[in-house]
Parts: structure tokens; C-alpha cells; sequence
């Protein structure tokens, strides 16, 4: 449709058409901005959430490892004596083992003396005159 053969009418109903449907493009499209305003606020706000929530985890994470530096000090406080004594124990069981087997070799020895002594006893006997 050329313009220029419309009536003065007719270009102004044209022009209101075209201006009434840009009006309601406009307001598709404010309302457009509008919801994602809306979101962006939404993330927003979820973003503070969330930030508090990760200051949180980090007092939390933060507490966590004082209280396993403590422990930490602990197993060290309770460990270093119980190594020493576990070594001064083994130590001590090292001695009593020698000790056992220096005992085996002396009854040992005491029982070959024995057997020895009660074949000299025997051989004595029999040497006596009998009765």
C-alpha cells in the first residue's frame, strides 16, 4: 500500500496502528525489564544468602581446625611420654628375655649336672659291697 495514495484518514489511522503497536511492543518489553529486575533481585538476594552461609561454613571450618590443632597438641602431649615409656618397656622386656635364657642355659646345665651326679651316685652304689 503506497502512502502517498491515502487518504489523510487513512495515513492517520496507519500511524495510530503502527504507534498503538510499538506502544504495546514497548510495554512487552518494559514488562520484560521488569521480570528480569525481579530475577536479578532474586539472585541477588540469594547471593547475600549464600554469602552469609559461607561466612558461616568458614567460622565453622575455621573453629574445626583450632579444635584439631588442640587435638593435634593433645596426641602430642599424650604420645611423646607413651613412646618413651613404650621403649623404656621394651627395653625392660629385652632384659627379661635374656634373662630367661640365660635361666633355660643355667637349668640346663643343672640338669645335665644331675643326670651326671645320679650316675655317679649309681655307679657308686653298685661298686658297694652288697649285703
Amino acid at each position: 500500500m503506497m502512502v502517498f495514495n491515502m487518504t489523510l484518514d487513512e495515513r492517520l489511522e496507519r500511524l495510530t496502528s503502527n504507534i498503538e503497536a510499538r506502544d504495546r511492543q514497548i510495554e512487552a518489553h518494559d514488562r520484560q525489564i521488569e521480570a528480569h529486575d525481579r530475577r536479578i533481585e532474586a539472585h541477588r538476594l540469594q547471593m547475600e544468602a549464600q554469602q552469609v552461609q559461607i561466612e558461616a561454613l568458614n567460622r565453622s571450618a575455621a573453629a574445626a581446625h583450632d579444635h584439631i590443632r588442640a587435638l593435634a597438641g593433645t596426641f602430642e602431649n599424650i604420645l611423646g611420654p607413651l613412646a618413651a615409656s613404650i621403649a623404656a618397656h621394651d627395653n625392660q622386656i629385652e632384659a627379661l628375655i635374656k634373662h630367661a635364657e640365660a635361666t633355660d642355659r643355667a637349668i640346663q646345665e643343672l640338669k645335665e649336672m644331675h643326670a651326671h651326679t645320679e650316675r655317679e651316685w649309681q655307679a657308686y652304689l653298685r661298686r658297694l659291697p652288697r649285703q
